[in-house]
């Protein structure tokens, strides 16, 4: 799906392999394709792969406000070429990745904006399974201009995984799916031309060394509800995909709103434009302002 100026708002979608998916990739520069669009408001489960598949040029693009259940992919971002892309106040539970930006053959250096997104991992049990923000191994693709604020993570395994000084990321929340290992925060440097990664297993660590996350957090975020959280062991078939078992009836499952004692609370960086006008003083981290939903 591509075009200039469609709209996608207040649908339902589920049992597809792709929910939405205005990708056109290696040909960004026809302006006609894949820009000035708004998918906002979608209620998308039980989706083979992506539950929004933003992939190309996307020009002025906004993904807001979507909630994705049971879905291999929440968002895609693989790549970005042109930009901008804004992804806000969307929430979701995914099965290996929150957030994709590590597939691709083209150039991502289109400016992505990624603000006050919500999620948890359905998986546990394997090495890469339950992801929240996964970028491309450092001379993979050419890729940069990714900003990542205010958002919450629960995840299985790797927070970051292959961060770099190309990204800014800074006042996300993370923690680690119930009875697994502390989240892994991964790092790549270019050393004397060669390119080494380093993993951290604190979010401190990790942003003493790389002076990212300065304003990040580390904790339970206290969702109101976190139905299925872990609860899936990744199972393979054909190539890595995954089975969706048991299937969601509705996106009514997961309540990613925050819990009154939430460390979140009042605790996310200012963005102009963006979370300056809350109504009780400081912003919230995640998707969902404290009592604003109730």
């Amino acid at each position: 799906m591509a075009g200039r100026g469609n709209s996608f708002c207040y649908n339902k979608i589920h049992g597809y392999f792709d929910a939405i998916a205005p990708a056109q990739w290696g040909d960004w520069n026809k302006l006609y394709l894949n820009r000035d669009l708004d998918l906002m408001f979608n209620e998308i489960y039980n989706i083979g792969d992506d539950g929004v598949e933003v992939e190309g040029g996307g020009v002025n693009v906004r993904v807001h406000g979507n909630r994705m259940r049971n879905v291999l992919t929440a968002i895609s971002l693989a790549p970005i070429e042109a930009g901008p892309i804004y992804v806000t106040h969307n929430d979701a539970t995914y099965l290996v990745l929150m957030f994709k930006l590590n597939v691709s053959e083209v150039v991502s250096e289109g400016y992505t904006y990624c603000y006050h997104n919500s999620g948890y991992s359905l998986t546990s049990g394997e090495q890469y399974g339950g992801v929240a923000i996964n970028f491309p191994s450092a001379g993979s693709i050419p890729i940069g201009n990714k900003v990542f604020k205010n958002n919450v993570f629960i995840c299985d395994n790797y927070g970051v995984r292959f961060a770099n000084e190309r990204y800014e990321i800074d006042g996300n929340c993370y923690w680690s799916v119930p009875g697994r290992e502390p989240v892994v925060y991964r790092w790549e440097e270019e050393v004397d031309g060669q390119w080494r990664d380093t993993s951290y297993l604190s979010l401190a660590d990790f942003s003493a060394a790389t002076g990212l996350e300065k304003h990040g957090l580390e904790a339970d975020p206290q969702f109101r509800s976190a139905d299925g959280l872990g609860a899936l062991e990744r199972e393979y078939y054909g190539d890595t995909r995954l089975s969706h078992y048991p299937a969601y009836e509705n996106t009514a499952t997961g309540d990613l709103r925050l819990q009154g004692s939430s460390p979140c609370i009042d605790r996310a960086v200012p963005i102009r434009g963006i979370n300056d006008r809350v109504a009780d003083g400081e912003p919230d981290m995640g998707a969902f302002e404290f009592g604003e939903d109730d």
